[in-house]
């Protein structure tokens, strides 16, 4: 991965190596000419080159020694910094904490490798406690579908099936599974319980609950999980990556991680990747490391656009999704910062898509386009550039009936926001974040192009 990334980076680079081409060419038209000479010839060359870029211009005496000090200092300050520090953002449930997960694989040094097919390769990126953690999410989501069955049997929820009259030891398990099982005692994923979570699974019962319970609770890859239980229970079972991208860990606090990749000039970059948790509870802790960010990575789940937000039932996820980014957008902290969208769980929307239709979320959308995945990304995407652009969705409504003045201010706060997306870009990405082939490509075009945009400002390319 290491390889491949750095290839990538060094084509980038490609054709800046022909604005370099004057000082090589001087460099080589002064063959024979003493060490100290040449050495002082390139060096007022590359000052003059880099002065072009900056634009101060060809002038002589006090205006050359200026713009020569300056360049001195913005040479400096990149020679320090030398580093990009890129800030991991989203709502619960998003997939931002498998990005990360593919980030240690791709950059933290274990993982590196040419093939990505080859999974032993990566084996040094999972952690010791993944088994347990797997072990806990395959607990934890039977114990809640059991819960939320007798839950749906108290309630009379037509929709959900009760198990037939000959699967009484069925629904005796079920009750025993919600009411007695505790995970601070019991975290253990034995290879009888296993048994018995794989019985409850296969029923057509626990797979009606799992279709409801899945709209305000994430269970993205219960599936996964329950579909393979008793091998995952076996004492010698070995997670692989695979496994590991999809469990499910809740982001508490800050983490901040540290990789190094080189920018394709034979220099290395230092990635700072900080992710904070996206749930509500977690969103005070985010102020405190905005400062200083080159690059806001925004994670939003393009399958949840049925789904509301497992701690409160009455805001979809796709609004909480729309609402966050617009908060964050226009943090004053990032006036000059960049964001990217990963619109992630594309492989989980594109099937939901097919029989799910989109008028549950929109109403108003037409009744033709309603299980169009083309058409429903891009007008997702839309939303969100409407809300880097303004600061406020409804600036019309807010001001229709307040007279002129009201008007003007609009107006105001509108050409603000407006210029306020000349000093930055927003882009997209359609992810999968479980898929290390599609990740990896993403976020080699993501770090070469931050890295880029850094040299940009400091005037070095």
């Amino acid at each position: 991965m290491a390889n491949r990334t750095n290839a990538s980076l060094q084509k980038i680079h490609h054709e800046d190596s022909h604005s370099q081409s004057d000082l090589t060419n001087d460099a080589d038209a002064n063959q024979g000419t003493p060490v100290s000479d040449k050495k002082g010839k390139k060096m007022g060359t590359f000052k003059k080159w880099i002065s072009d870029r900056l634009g101060s211009g060809s002038g002589t005496g006090t205006d050359e020694k200026s713009a020569n000090k300056a360049i001195g200092k913005k040479m400096a300050g990149y020679a320090k910094q030398r580093s990009i520090r890129m800030l991991l953002l989203g709502a619960g449930g998003s997939g931002k904490s498998t990005v990360l997960k593919q980030m240690h694989r791709a950059y933290d040094g274990s993982g590196g490798g040419d093939n990505v097919d080859d999974e032993k390769k990566y084996e040094t990126s999972i952690p010791p406690h993944a088994i347990q953690n797997m072990h806990k999410n395959i607990v934890m989501d039977i114990c809640d579908l059991c819960k939320q069955y007798l839950i749906f049997m108290k309630n009379g929820i037509e929709d959900i099936p009760k198990f037939s009259n000959s699967s009484s030891e069925l629904e005796t398990l079920a009750t025993s599974v919600a009411q007695n099982f505790d995970l601070v005692t019991e975290p253990h994923l034995s290879m009888a319980f296993a048994k018995d979570v794989a019985t409850l699974w296969n029923t057509d019962t626990l797979k009606a609950v799992f279709e409801v319970r899945k709209k305000s609770h994430v269970m993205d890859n219960t599936p996964y999980f329950l579909d393979r239980v008793v091998q995952f229970a076996a004492p010698d079972y070995q997670v692989t990556f695979d496994d590991y991208v999809r469990i499910r860990d809740q982001t508490i606090g800050v983490i901040e991680s540290k990789f190094e990749v080189h920018d394709g000039m034979n220099r290395n970059i230092k990635l700072d990747i900080i992710d904070v948790g996206g749930q509500r509870a977690e969103r005070r802790k985010w102020l405190q490391v905005f400062d200083g960010i080159h690059l806001v990575i925004f994670v939003m789940s393009l399958s949840a656009y049925d789904q509301v937000l497992f701690e409160d039932h009455t805001t979809r996820c796709l609004d909480e999704s729309l609402s966050l980014f617009q908060k964050t957008v226009h943090n004053k902290a990032f006036k000059s910062t960049d964001f990217v969208v990963f619109c992630n769980k594309c492989d989980i929307f594109e099937e939901k898509i097919k029989t799910v239709p989109f008028t549950v979320y929109n109403a108003e959308w037409s009744e033709d386009d309603k299980h169009d995945g083309d058409k429903v990304t891009q007008w997702i995407q839309q939303q969100f550039r409407d809300r880097f652009v303004n600061k406020s969705n409804d600036f019309s409504i807010k001001y229709a009936d307040n007279g002129g003045g009201d008007q003007e201010e609009a107006k105001e706060d509108i050409q603000t926001s407006n210029a306020r997306t000349k000093q930055r870009n927003l882009h997209f990405h359609i992810t999968c974040a479980t898929d290390m082939k599609q990740i990896d490509k993403v976020l080699t075009f993501i770090i070469f192009d931050s890295i880029r945009n850094i040299l940009n400002k400091s005037a070095l390319i």
